[in-house]
């Protein structure tokens, strides 16, 4: 009897490490253009257990690195960024965020009007 109590609860053990969420699928097609004074992100969500999406942006000659920007919602596609200083350049990404981790999409450049 105690072989198949210890044999259910590897069992069990076993269910419970396999259920770890993975991380949710890369966005894709980001693609950014000008839109009154801001630049306007719009890209494919291809991920149906993302929690939200992370707006990355760099400002090519002042940041080191990308920032975050903002957070917008599960099954959000865009995103409006508002102002930017014009004639900067800016690379932007968006980020796909749930417990089993991030994937990026690709990254778009975008010259302030």
């Amino acid at each position: 009897m105690l072989r198949i109590l210890a044999a259910s609860l590897l069992l069990s053990l076993a269910a419970c490490a396999s259920d770890d969420p993975a991380a949710p699928s890369a966005p894709t097609s980001l693609a950014v253009g000008p839109l009154g004074t801001g630049a306007h992100l719009t890209w494919r969500d291809n991920s149906g257990d993302e929690d939200e999406f992370v707006v990355m942006r760099l400002q090519t000659d002042t940041d080191a690195a990308m920032k975050e920007v903002a957070r917008v919602p599960f099954n959000t596609a865009t995103y409006h960024d508002e102002p930017v200083t014009s004639g900067a350049t800016f690379m932007y990404m968006v980020v796909a965020t749930n417990a089993g981790g991030d994937s990026s999409s690709n990254q778009a450049t975008f010259v302030a009007p």
